[in-house]
């Protein structure tokens, strides 16, 4: 698979010994290139938030390979390649694909960095929900991401972090129904 092969020279490394790291990566890049052609743009609800989903593990599992370069740059094209007989579309919006999926990579890198700062001064003690709930309200970092780092790292997840991230989800929405004003209706009529 010409995806796959460009992977094992850019990284160095064989599909043998990165399987999994290379299925995902080429996997998702693929997908994510096919919702930017269709004008899908990173998000945080519906399809954009797919398309978001899918580059950052994809820039996940690349660090773990050691590729720092742009993913979109280095092989957006050799997915047009691929699928150029089929999807013509993706060859002619190839550029725009790879500005709109490296515009999100740069956004993750940067997030990833520093919520992998964050999770390293845990090191010691693990993480429970109310740390996890912090990643992702103060930086952005997905929860599901936040604990499979936290394991890769072998940093101890809380047994409880589940029912404690949610709690903390919740009391934010609440938190925010508040602070939200309400439009004036029927109940808020007053006689005169």
């Amino acid at each position: 698979w010409p995806i796959v092969e460009r992977l094992e020279e850019l990284s160095g490394r064989s599909y043998d010994d990165e399987t999994m790291s290379m299925r995902v990566i080429a996997d998702h890049l693929c997908g994510a290139t096919f919702l930017a052609v269709d004008g899908v743009r990173p998000a945080n609800k519906a399809h954009g938030y797919v398309l978001r989903r899918l580059v950052r593990r994809a820039v996940r599992f690349a660090l773990d390979l050691g590729l720092e370069d742009d993913l979109a740059v280095l092989l957006v094209p050799t997915v047009a390649a691929v699928y150029e007989r089929a999807h013509p579309e993706v060859t002619e919006h190839v550029e725009d694909v790879v500005a709109v999926l490296s515009r999100e990579e740069r956004a993750f890198r940067r997030t990833l960095r520093r919520g992998i700062s964050h999770l390293a001064e845990h090191r010691e003690t693990g993480v429970t929900g109310a740390e996890l709930f912090v990643l992702h309200d103060t930086y952005g970092f997905p929860v599901e991401l936040s604990t499979e780092e936290a394991r890769r790292s072998g940093i101890a997840v809380s047994d409880t972090w589940r029912a404690e991230f949610d709690a903390h989800m919740e009391a934010q929405r609440a938190r925010s129904q508040q602070a939200r004003p309400r439009p004036p209706g029927p109940a808020d009529e007053r006689p005169h």
